[in-house]
């Protein structure tokens, strides 16, 4: 084991003050945990502690020892042996609610939905990137499972789509969904990526792989929660993903009763689910805009954009669908008008429709976030982008969703 002081932990009187997080690392050869040690050396506000077995814990627990902040254990999801180390760690007398991670290998694509289905709250994938561990400490500790909503909480459908090609909705839709995952006391939150003929929301999210949704086409009926979480890819941000098929299938592949069976599905698992749709209208498109807690139609401002979103709108009218949650969102939008084919004033005289969102144009942070495969919310969290994206989603979703929870000792700062 690594070579730190258990003593620490098995100590009755009160920890000394300070702002330290304690990070305890259960059953691990010496050299093993030395190394982990060495990789988490730069984070600063944290001690590393480990117990060779769950007894030698439940012993120091047991005497009076203080427990920790957080728990981390390495583990092989495919040993039962490790499998079984996590799920009785719940069961050790002092752990009770407190956060666990499962450390694991990146290779191995459903190594995170095993850890979790074994009672992991959040997966840390090996190597081991500061970054990554410095978000995925945060968010265990912002999410504490004591004030985890109940399964009766019924989660929020937000859907994005868009009448034409290069309007940006996957952009936006994965950039929501990754600012949404790390909304604290919250159930975690999904994407699905429902373009299953062109959908790229796992390469903007640079994941390794694309969900295996072949069972679900051959007999919907099947689905529940563990079949569902089977298909879907965890990113490093919490977001749990339902990517697009790697072969191009026609958009009635998907049955519109087994959609509604996934979006009930869904909605009791997450907390929020987005929704990435096609530009094309599919049998099942209703399926979800029915369901939708709000719907944001992507579009730019100009006159080829006007007249679908007309057409659209007439249709909708045609086939008796109305009240539906729409909010017109222009995105790229260049401040002054300047680089727009038309005003929002014009746009909006010719649709009959009121812009409800601008998002502005910032084509350096987007091409950066697209070439790299990661969220511009994360590269800049501060950039207008950013800022006008999460407030669309306050206005709609509650102003109170983004509300950063005060920072206290495990708020980890850049080495």
């Amino acid at each position: 084991m690594m070579n730190i002081d258990r003593k620490k932990l098995l100590d009755q009187s009160e920890p000394p003050p300070g702002s330290q997080l304690r990070l305890l690392i259960v059953g691990r050869a010496q050299a093993e945990s030395v190394e982990l040690q060495a990789a988490l050396a730069s984070l600063h506000g944290i001690t590393i502690e480990t117990v060779p077995t769950l007894a030698r814990l439940s012993i120091a627990l047991q005497k009076g020892g203080s427990p920790p902040d957080l728990v981390m254990v390495d583990v092989n999801p495919d040993n039962p042996d490790d499998i079984a180390v996590l799920r009785d760690l719940r069961k050790v007398t002092g752990i009770g609610d407190l956060p666990i991670i499962a450390l694991t290998e990146r290779s191995t694509i459903q190594a995170p939905l095993r850890a979790m289905r074994a009672g992991a709250d959040d997966v840390l994938l090996k190597p081991i990137d500061l970054d990554e561990a410095r978000d995925v400490f945060n968010r265990v500790m912002e999410h504490p499972r004591r004030n985890r909503p109940g399964s009766s909480m019924v989660g929020k459908v937000v859907a994005f789509m868009h009448l034409s090609g290069g309007a940006g909705a996957t952009t936006l839709a994965v950039n929501t969904a990754c600012a949404l995952a790390r909304v604290p006391r919250t159930k975690p939150t999904c994407l699905l990526d429902f373009d299953i003929q062109f959908g790229n929301a796992a390469s903007l999210l640079d994941l390794p792989s694309t969900s295996p949704i072949q069972e679900f086409i051959d007999d919907p009926t099947r689905l529940d929660v563990g079949m569902l979480e089977s298909m879907m890819l965890r990113h490093q941000s919490g977001l749990q993903v339902l990517t697009a098929p790697r072969q191009l299938l026609p958009l009635n592949a998907y049955a519109a009763d087994g959609l509604r069976t996934m979006i009930d599905v869904a909605k009791q698992h997450f907390g929020f689910i987005v929704f990435d749709l096609p530009v094309a209208l599919a049998p099942w498109t209703d399926s979800v805009l029915k369901t939708a807690t709000v719907i944001y139609l992507v579009t730019s401002m100009s006159v080829p954009s006007a007249h679908r979103l007309i057409k659209f709108l007439d249709l909708l009218h045609e086939e008796g669908v109305r009240e539906l949650p729409i909010k017109i969102v222009a995105n790229r939008h260049h401040k002054g008008n300047r680089g727009n084919d038309i005003s929002v004033a014009q746009f909006e005289k010719a649709t009959g429709r009121k812009v409800d969102f601008l998002i502005p144009n910032d084509y350096s942070l987007i091409s950066m976030s697209h070439g790299q495969g990661k969220p511009a919310i994360r590269l800049k969290p501060n950039s207008p982008f950013t800022v006008a994206l999460t407030e669309m989603l306050g206005a709609d979703l509650g102003k109170d969703v983004f509300v950063q929870p005060k920072r206290s000792f495990f708020s980890f700062r850049r080495a």
